[in-house]
């Protein structure tokens, strides 16, 4: 008797959690499905964005896609006909009016970067558990040179703790319509393309080594290799400017942070110039290739002898001086100082306001990243920093630098 009351107990914990998981759910995909059908063909037309329209017969399922693009979300809204709640990133809700507007629209699941990813990743589980289906860019944020970034081992087992069907979707042209670090927008097409549905029955059969591997393959992308097969026109005026966001290495003296672009060109105080055309390849008598992904692993060469000479050290690596810093509170940005400093040691980073020092040695560091253009996120042990800038500057440098510092191999 006492064993049936347990088991009644649990399966009635087990009906709150689902109904409290699927809250909002039917509201939400009314409103999509308005939008898609309402919105939708205007928004694609103008928008430049192609995609194929595909109905997954099997459900639950998690989408897992490559992100290069603030509009990945639209070309894959428009090409799955069915409903899905999509991983958001915290940043994206500081405003609360934001906040309830996304919650309302589309209860998404948002990324807490304080809580870390194990609080993503059951949220995430329990949702597919549930019945939801779940679209998710797997690298964590959008690329920043137009090749697919780093994918986690975690999001196939992710896959086999769901009991879920998988589809992979491949975003392409994004990159080069609005680079990550771009100050202008620029003209040409945006792709989407479902890669392969694999069901719940094909993946049970499967390791999760296996279905690692058939997600990094579906989900590979290079935006440069794509543009020699299929060349396409980016055009946009002033193409260089801001490109110092991600080229933080300069090619001919190796210095970091002393590159800034202007126009169609970006220059170094040593006289390296390199200029850029509308295919999105770059020029310069200075350096043997000609596009942001061999540069990027150029410069994180760069990075990595640095680390390695430094690591450990009290030497300074590089900082930035006129940083906005903000710290994190219930949710909310509170400014802390319109003139702060980061800079980074080989054994600490310090982050600098008119009244106080924070020095935080790289182990107490529990995550560091970028948002939008250029905010870097940094989430300590005490605390949580949204770092802003009000001139041009690279803060992915301080995300790689941190993992070689760490003994860790960049992504």
């Amino acid at each position: 008797m006492l064993e049936l009351a347990y088991e009644l107990e649990e399966k009635m914990n087990e009906y709150k959690k689902r109904k409290q998981i699927r809250k909002g759910y039917r509201r939400s995909q009314f409103i999509i499905f308005a939008a898609r059908n309402i919105i939708g063909p205007p928004f694609k037309k103008i928008c430049d964005i192609e995609c194929d329209k595909v109905r997954i017969k099997e459900e639950p399922f998690i989408l897992m896609a490559n992100h290069a693009h603030n509009f990945d979300a639209a070309a894959e809204l428009a090409g799955i006909r069915n409903f899905m709640r999509f991983v958001m990133s915290d940043h994206l809700t500081r405003k609360p009016i934001m906040r309830v507007l996304l919650n309302f629209l589309a209860t998404p699941i948002i990324y807490h970067r304080e809580k870390g990813s194990d609080s993503l990743y059951n949220e995430v589980v329990d949702n597919l558990n549930a019945g939801v289906n779940v679209c998710m860019h797997i690298e964590g944020g959008k690329t920043n040179n137009g090749e697919t970034g780093y994918i986690s081992k975690r999001n196939a087992q992710m896959v086999k703790d769901g009991n879920c069907a998988l589809v992979t979707f491949r975003n392409k042209g994004g990159y080069l319509k609005a680079p990550r670090w771009a100050e202008n927008k620029r003209s040409g097409k945006i792709s989407g393309e479902v890669v392969r549905v694999y069901s719940r029955d094909e993946l049970k059969k499967m390791s999760v080594d296996e279905i690692y591997n058939i997600i990094k393959e579906d989900l590979n992308f290079n935006i440069y290799d794509e543009q020699k097969i299929n060349p396409q026109i980016y055009s946009a005026d002033n193409p260089a400017e801001s490109a110092e966001i991600i080229l933080y290495a300069c090619p001919k003296c190796k210095q970091i942070g002393t590159l800034t672009s202007k126009n169609d060109k970006i220059f170094c105080e040593c006289g390296f110039e390199a200029s850029v055309d509308n295919y999105g390849f770059w020029h310069s008598e200075d350096m043997w290739f000609d596009d942001i992904v061999r540069w990027d692993k150029f410069q994180k060469g760069v990075l990595k002898e640095l680390a390695d000479k430094k690591k450990g050290t009290d030497e300074l690596l590089f900082g930035d001086s006129e940083q906005i810093v903000y710290t994190l509170e219930n949710e909310n940005r509170v400014l802390q100082s319109e003139k702060g400093n980061v800079s980074l040691y080989g054994d600490r980073i310090e982050i600098t306001t008119e009244n106080s020092v924070d020095s935080v040695p790289l182990e107490n560091i529990k995550k560091i990243s970028i948002a939008a253009k250029m905010n870097l996120l940094i989430v300590t042990d005490k605390a949580y920093y949204e770092i802003h800038s009000k001139s041009p500057r690279s803060a992915i440098k301080y995300v790689v630098a941190h993992r070689y510092l760490m003994g860790k191999e960049s992504y």
